[in-house]
Order: C-alpha cells, then structure tokens, then sequence
C-alpha cells in the first residue's frame, strides 16, 4: 500500500548521491557468456520509507518547494516488461548472452529455455525527487514529471545446472529526467534500473561467473573400487519391457520430503542424487508395489549430485545400464514420482536435446524436454527400450518471464549414468554371477 502525507516547509532538496558507474574491461568483453535470463524484482525496500518526494514549482519562481511523499507500504514482486526490456538491453549493450530479446516475436519459450543462468534483483533503496511542472499562465498542473532518481538493488546469480546461487552483489544506479514528461515517473525508475544493470553487466564477478560453468572438484577422495555385474539389455520397445523398468524404480524417503531412485544390482544397489538423501545416513525405499524397505546410504559424490543405497533385501530387479552415450535427437523416457508418492512410477517421454558442460573441468550434463517435476530427482533417463543411460538431476518448471508464467519449460538436465558410476567408484564387470559386497564409507 502507498500512503499519501502531505509535508510542511519550503527548502531546496538536496540533490541525491551519485551512484558509481562500473567501466567494463577490453578483456572481459572480449569473454564469452553463458545464456543468461532476468528470473524477477522484488521491491524490498523497508515498509515507511520514503521513496518519492513530489515538489512543486510555483509559476514566477525558481526553485521547487515540497508539497508531498509517497510512503512505501509494502513488499512484492514487480517485473513490468519495460524492467524484463531494460534488463536486455544492458546486458546485451555489454555483450552478455542474454535470453529474452523484446524484439523476437515467436518461439519465446523456447528460446527463454536456453538460458544457464537466471538473475534476480532486490530492490533494497528507491528514492526519487520529482518537480510537478505547472503551466506559467494558468498556474495549472501539466500532470508531467522531471527530477532525479536513485536506485539500489542487491542481485544473485542462480546457475541451473548446479542449482545454487553461485554470485551475488549490490549495484545501484542514477537517472534524471529532464525537461519534465508525462512518463516522467516511469522512466526515472527505469533509466536508473537500466544503469544499475549495467553496473552488474560490467563487474568482473558476475562476468566470470556466467562465463564459465563452476569448477566442480571431487567433493570426496575416490572411493574403493565396487565391481557391478552388467545386467543383460532391455531389447525391443519399452512398452515390452514396463514391467521390469517399473519393478526396478523405487521412492526414497527422508525426514525432509522423497526422491526417485533405480536398482542398478540385484543385489540391492540403487542410485539416487546426493541432494536427495542429503546428510542421511538411513532411510526408507518404497517400492512399486507399497513394500518399504530400509536402506543405508553407502555412498556419495556431492559434486555430481549422485549418491549409492543398499537396502536390505536381495533378490531386486535392476535395471541394465547402457554403455553408449545418448545421442541428441534420441528418443528417452523418465520414470520417478514426481510431486507425491501416490504418482510413483509415472514415466514421461521426450528427446535428447543437448549437452551442457565441459569436460576438462568434469561437467557434463544430457539436457532433454523429458517432463522433470520435484520428487524426479534421483530416477532414471532410459533409451527406447527401458535401458539406463542417465540419472535425473533437476528442471526446470514454471518460471516467471516477465509478461506472465511460462509452465513447462521443456528443459531438464541429468547426469549421463557413466559419470555417476565413475564418481561412485562403480565399475561394470562381467556379463553374469557374483556381485561383490560394497565397501561401506
């Protein structure tokens, strides 16, 4: 809520501080970016503050005197399309691969999907000193607004592939507008958003954040080796074989929510994501037949995001892993439990539909339009006949675009089943007969 209070007094304002202007580098220009999309504003600034002082000018006089404030009452989300443009264009005026181009009349979601990195803006300080401007002979309101604005925003940086914040930083921005215009009000906001994003699109930090994918270390020495017998393929239609995929597809559970995960032995191995058994240690695994079962986590790799269960009975049905990489354009199915346990063995179908990552620094993701809800995580990406060639590991759903919400991105990642195995320390052996016991950590 905005509250109106008249103010006493006649004084001169004083004129609001400057912000500092970010200069770009010849070299980080010269840097390319990872796609980058504006996710939402938020205007926090704290409740009763002032953010306009309206001054009048009287007709014969110079100078402006004050007449009245606009008190900030509230906090929400504001992303007009005049603040999604002027995020565009700052980013793109500093040569940053920016998603979202005003211009580009058809395939928005689409191209909205291509982005790595989302940006988020909170606006933590507005304050503009607007002059009514009156006309000299009628000494009437011309309803058009001059002045200077000043606007400060604390920023994060959201990588979708590793599903953290990986930068963060305040910028602020200046705008005056003169001579006085009816669009007065808008555009002092929104020249000083655009120049407070320009400072972000030229900081160094932020740069080198979006340029480059983040530097992925092994989060644990290389465990000791554990040899998985190679289960025999899946052939024909997946359809052919449901059965067996859905019998080798549980949900895990722990005290914060559940995930999807996959048997990869008969022995009881099952793969899941780090992030969905967390710091466990125990937890219980559903199968598709309601059966809960207890399981220990033997295993995990936080930077791959992968994680090795044990539960505790044999004799499971698991599912048979390919060793060929997927191929864009393929043909892939997911099955998980996505929102709620009661949608358990819900499999959805899609294409393979890029790689993202860099195989110099051990980031490798399959990117597909596979269906990916929360509760997937952990579940497996198969081919055309039921056989594992990825883990899921996170997507993308509705997401806030600045002119409404887009559902369904179409966009999800996973972790290609080779590198999960590898930073498990899991190694295929054999066509059939013994499964050594893991070696718990």
């Amino acid at each position: 809520m905005l509250v109106l209070v008249a103010l006493q007094g006649c004084s001169r304002p004083d004129p609001l501080p400057q912000a500092r202007s970010v200069e770009p580098s010849q070299a980080a220009r010269g840097q390319p970016t990872q796609p980058v999309a504006l996710d939402r504003v938020l205007f926090g600034m704290p409740r009763d503050s002032t953010v306009i002082e309206f001054k009048y000018a009287p007709a014969g006089m110079d100078g402006c005197f004050p007449r009245q404030a606009v008190i900030w009452g509230q906090q929400r989300s504001y992303n007009p399309p005049e603040l999604q443009d002027t995020f565009f264009e700052a980013m793109n005026s500093a040569a940053v691969d920016v998603v979202g181009d005003p211009k580009r009349l058809f395939d928005a979601e689409r191209e909205r999907a291509r982005a790595l990195f989302r940006v988020a803006g909170q606006v933590t300080e507005l304050k503009l000193v607007v002059c009514d401007d009156y006309n000299r002979f009628t000494s009437m309101r011309t309803n058009r607004y001059g002045g200077q604005s000043l606007i400060k925003l604390r920023w994060q940086v959201f990588s979708n592939l590793e599903q953290r914040v990986v930068y963060e930083i305040r910028t602020e921005g200046n705008a005056a507008q003169a001579p006085p215009s009816a669009a007065g009000l808008d555009m002092l906001v929104i020249n000083a958003f655009a120049h407070a994003a320009r400072n972000l699109a030229n900081d160094a930090g932020f740069r080198e954040a979006v340029s480059r994918l983040q530097r992925v270390e092994p989060s644990v020495p290389r465990p000791s080796r554990i040899e998985l017998v190679r289960v025999a393929a899946h052939r024909g239609p997946i359809g052919d074989n449901i059965d067996a995929v859905r019998l080798a597809t549980a949900t895990i559970q722990t005290g914060s929510g559940h995930g999807s995960g996959f048997f990869v032995s008969r022995g009881g191995l099952l793969l899941t994501n780090f992030h969905v058994v967390g710091e466990a240690r125990d937890v219980t695994v559903r199968l598709v037949n309601g059966r809960r079962l207890l399981a220990r986590v033997l295993r995990v790799d936080r930077a791959r995001d992968v994680a090795l269960v044990q539960v505790e009975e044999r004799n499971m049905t698991p599912l048979p892993v390919r060793e060929t990489a997927a191929q864009i354009g393929e043909t892939v199915f997911s099955i998980g439990t996505p929102l709620q346990g009661s949608l358990q063995s819900t499999v959805t179908r899609g294409i393979v539909s890029g790689f993202r990552g860099d195989s110099a620094r051990g980031v490798n993701l399959i990117q597909s339009d596979v269906a990916v809800h929360p509760g997937s995580s952990g579940g497996p990406l198969m081919d055309q006949s039921g056989n594992v060639v990825a883990l899921t590991v996170s997507g993308l759903g509705a997401v806030s675009a600045g002119r409404g919400t887009i559902g369904g991105t179409g966009i999800a990642f996973f972790v290609p089943i080779d590198e999960a195995l590898r930073a498990l320390g899991i190694e295929l052996v054999g066509t059939a007969g013994f499964e050594r016991e893991p070696t718990r950590r």
